[in-house]
């Protein structure tokens, strides 16, 4: 996923990759673990354009993964989406060129700007960081998936369990003769 400089001027240039997971270290491992198993070639349109000594690229990645829901432990199939915007510069703004280079980078980091050199841009390891950051944390099957019942264990999406909901934790039961004298 490489932008050759030379390519680019002030306007928007198209750019259009078909990648699959084996491309992105991290994605590959993630998939492997079974956290998210991504299951088409990640499609990434972008655009970018040169701003001076500066590349802006704005774009979007997108896959369907197979994950297991959080809530009824069910596997399910989504979309994941992942848009970005990025901004890769030559040289740092003057006021962030003191001290050493690890310190400058993080400085250009924190103001959202990726330094770069040379003739080409390679987008592939910024891309991988932005579908990370779009994988869920906690992936649901649906907003209105009614998990597991904390008694019996079943899927209360696919079987209605006839276990009473207790509406107090028994650990805590102690508590409800407790009287407290308001003085």
């Amino acid at each position: 996923m490489i932008i050759h400089l030379d390519e680019l001027s002030g306007k928007i240039q198209a750019f259009t990759f078909e990648k699959r997971t084996k491309d992105f270290p991290v994605l590959q491992e993630i998939s492997m673990a079974g956290d998210c198993i991504f299951t088409d070639p990640l499609d990434i349109r972008l655009g970018a354009k040169r701003i001076g000594e500066m590349v802006a690229v704005e774009g979007r990645a997108m896959a369907t993964v197979r994950m297991t829901c959080n809530r009824c432990l069910s596997e399910f199939e989504s979309v994941l989406r992942a848009g970005f915007t990025l901004t890769y510069t030559r040289r740092l703004p003057e006021d962030l060129e003191t001290g050493d280079d690890e310190d400058m980078e993080l400085q250009a980091e924190k103001i959202g700007l990726i330094p770069f050199s040379g003739e080409e841009i390679n987008l592939l390891e910024d891309v991988q960081s932005e579908i990370v950051m779009a994988i869920p944390m906690r992936p649901i099957c649906s907003e209105n998936c009614r998990g597991l019942c904390p008694q019996c264990g079943s899927n209360r999406n696919e079987v209605a369990c006839r276990c009473e909901s207790r509406s107090v934790d028994p650990r805590l039961a102690v508590l409800k003769g407790l009287k407290i004298d308001d003085q």
